[in-house]
């Protein structure tokens, strides 16, 4: 009986919840290189991210975040790199450009009133803190109707002596 009550609570948990899962998205961002090392722990501090809610973006051929040490083998993807971290502790890395307007220099930006990524071209809203739907799922307008979702990418940590990477 135990076993029968925990598997029903546990189906109606996930279906009921809301929680930080992924459905399919439609792909709409050119491919290109990323590859954004944090070499060590000091590194990660000033340019990582810290906290819940917390964002920073990184565009290689705009010098952002300023002073960022950008190896020659350093890439920031179509539009440049959007690194979060999601209200339960999870580091999330989206690519920047809108995959509505599939243009490297349409970017979205984080609004610090819904801590929501819009984009100021077509007024499109995605998650990036996993309050909603999930990391990087549209919330609102085109990419929501189109089914586009930001670009993801990897952040591993410790990987090849380093203290942290974005990648693809």
């Amino acid at each position: 009986m135990r076993r029968l009550l925990t598997l029903i609570f546990g189906t109606l948990a996930t279906v009921v919840l809301p929680g930080c899962h992924s459905i399919e998205l439609k792909d709409n961002i050119v491919s290109g290189p990323v590859y954004v090392p944090f070499r060590t722990a000091g590194d990660w501090e000033v340019y990582g991210v810290s906290g819940a809610l917390d964002s920073r973006r990184f565009i290689r051929s705009q010098k952002v975040p300023q002073n960022y040490p950008y190896p020659d083998y350093c890439y920031t993807g179509f539009g440049g790199v959007l690194l979060t971290m999601t209200v339960y502790g999870d580091y999330e890395a989206y690519d920047l450009a809108c995959p509505v307007e599939h243009s490297p220099s349409v970017l979205v930006a984080i609004n610090r009133e819904s801590n929501m990524a819009v984009c100021s071209k077509c007024g499109s809203v995605y998650d990036v803190f996993c309050l909603e739907r999930g990391p990087g799922h549209p919330v609102s307008g085109v990419a929501l109707e189109r089914g586009y979702g930001l670009t993801t990418y990897r952040v591993l940590f410790n990987v090849d002596n380093c203290h942290a990477l974005i990648s693809r």
